[in-house]
């Protein structure tokens, strides 16, 4: 009869132990994040694109003045331009005192203390897609957020190129 008890107890510590360390890995970490900063020359004002993934179906990508972004379905940041429709990636640009945003997706924050304006452009899928191909984004002076797709980018354009062939 001790011996059973005792399994039993082994069992459900076992069991909570596996739940709390689930529990750690899945909420209290912060998944994967990629941030450029980026400096207005006009104003000396850093801006900072960021992207945070955390778990299935939770990516955000946001504009802000820090690095800060949480993940969770209910922490929505007050201080940030943030992308609604789940777009994998942006082109960009910072010039004239202005940083241009090839995705028109953002919500404008609560609490703006932006200095640099920000200017969001509309792209068509088609035109988006053509931006992407072939380095077009280069051509026009852009640069792709996150740095991680240019991989994928690139590798696409390498297939394109053994098809043509």
């Amino acid at each position: 009869m001790f011996k059973q008890i005792l399994k039993i107890l082994l069992i459900i510590v076992t069991i909570g132990l596996i739940s709390f360390a689930g529990v750690w890995v899945f909420v209290m970490t912060d998944g994967d994040k990629e941030v450029v900063e980026l400096r207005n020359d006009l104003n000396g004002e850093k801006i900072y694109l960021i992207k945070q993934s955390w778990g299935l179906g939770d990516t955000k990508m946001a504009i802000g003045l820090n690095k800060r972004l949480r993940t969770g379905f209910s922490n929505s940041p007050k201080d940030k331009y943030l992308e609604t429709v789940g777009t994998e990636f942006i082109f960009y640009k910072i010039g004239d005192g202005k940083l241009f945003v090839y995705n028109d997706s953002f919500v404008k924050p609560v609490k703006n203390a932006f200095k640099t304006e920000i200017v969001f452009i509309g792209l068509t899928n088609p035109e988006f897609i053509k931006l992407g191909q072939d380095k077009n984004y280069e051509k026009k002076g852009l640069k792709i957020f996150p740095e991680s797709v240019k991989r994928r980018l690139n590798y696409a354009d390498s297939l394109t190129e053994k098809n043509d062939n």
